[in-house]
């Protein structure tokens, strides 16, 4: 299984603002319900940029892949639930 495209930080750094982020990708996604993964996270770099912190995040998240890549329409009835971060324990 491979993937498309991702949308993640381009070298080290911290998890500040990085919630920001994913919030707006994910409002972008299924309650804007955009088009494409270019106008979901320009959607997202929108919201971090209104929030008016972690603005370097702004230049270090970038998609690798297609921005014209075409997000498939999801309800978000019938959306799965998904609970980030997903952590397991060691030894449970």
């Amino acid at each position: 299984m491979g993937r498309l495209a991702t949308f993640s930080a381009t070298g080290l750094g911290v998890a500040t603002g990085h919630d920001t982020l994913q919030q707006g990708l994910l409002e972008a996604v299924f309650r804007d319900e955009v088009a494409t993964l270019g106008e979901a996270t320009m959607a997202a770099k929108i919201d971090l940029f209104i929030e008016g912190r972690h603005e370097d995040l702004l230049n270090t998240f970038v998609i690798l892949g297609d921005p014209a890549l075409q997000l498939p329409a999801i309800s978000t009835d019938d959306a799965p639930r998904l609970y980030l971060p997903l952590v397991r324990r060691l030894g449970a």
